[in-house]
């Protein structure tokens, strides 16, 4: 598998893991209960088939320096800053392309940096016969059966130049409506692999180990009588919980956010109305300056 390549994408902003996951800061920066943050799990879980030396991340162009303090054996010739962010077929066609220039018989896996997979074994057994099939001359993707409805939804100077001209310009579109859905030549292959995208607080809050009342917790916190509860508190502060069943509590050194575990999707709603609100008041002060 000498020309066998990892992609691992970097480019979301996790708006509803909100407010620890943040525009700066997004969720594959997150830490699991190994310690490993998203990103690092993501390209771990491959090791055995990739080196570093193929193992490449299209990202934010202000969070390329975030990849490499996380992921510090990537080269960081490989590790590609997208001007402005255009989903997942540009991310996707860039790594393509800068991928085929140095190696004309290149595959490429292209793998998420911000969703957890516990099946190691059979994750990688799933790529060896991807990698198979691509060498055939297929597009190849996973296929995992669903459990629910989801309703969260570098080289020259010349070649940054041209990218940041052009890149504006390129619609924004998944692979999935780009490339997928119009292709003859697609395989999937049905795996299970343990997979969550932890996509919004419950998600992420199921990755912690919980007590015989379902209770999850991160840092300081003490219940009396709460079940199904997830709390996750990164402060010094005590956060006690009384009689509480289903809800997150988010405990930040400057916002606290409590929410029922039916409402976890509508998290970044609140962010937007709270981003939309800081912007008006920055309008505000600055027209005051200027009066």
């Amino acid at each position: 598998m000498e020309h066998f390549n990892a992609v691992i994408l970097a480019g979301g902003s996790g708006t509803r893991l909100w407010p620890l996951s943040t525009p700066s800061f997004p969720k594959q920066f997150l830490p699991l209960p190994n310690g490993r943050s998203l990103i690092q799990e993501s390209l771990a879980r491959v090791e055995t088939l990739f080196s570093p030396e193929r193992a490449w991340v299209v990202t934010g162009r202000n969070m390329a320096e975030l990849v490499h303090e996380h992921l510090p054996s990537v080269p960081v010739s490989h590790i590609l800053g997208e001007p402005v962010g255009r989903n997942t077929a540009a991310a996707i066609g860039w790594a393509a392309v800068t991928i085929g220039r140095q190696d004309p018989q290149a595959i490429m896996a292209v793998l998420t940096a911000d969703h957890v997979i516990t099946k190691i074994d059979a994750f990688n057994q799933a790529l060896r016969l991807a990698a198979e099939l691509a060498g055939e001359g297929h597009l190849v993707t996973l296929g995992i059966k669903p459990t629910g409805p989801e309703t969260g939804s570098m080289g020259t100077a010349r070649e940054r130049a041209t990218l940041d001209e052009l890149w504006p310009t390129l619609q924004t579109i998944s692979i999935d409506y780009g490339v997928l859905e119009k292709t003859k030549n697609l395989v999937v292959i049905p795996v299970d692999i343990g997979w969550n995208d932890v996509g919004n607080w419950e998600q992420y809050g199921s990755l912690f180990p919980a007590d015989e009342q379902t209770v999850r917790s991160v840092g300081h916190h003490q219940g009396l009588g709460s079940q199904n509860i997830f709390v996750y508190n990164n402060t010094a502060r005590q956060v006690f919980t009384i009689g509480m069943e289903g809800v997150v509590v988010i405990e930040m050194e400057d916002k606290t956010v409590i929410c029922h575990k039916d409402s976890v999707q509508r998290v970044k709603e609140f962010q937007d109305f709270v981003l939309l609100i800081s912007v008006f008041f920055r309008a505000i002060i600055f027209m005051m300056h200027n009066c």
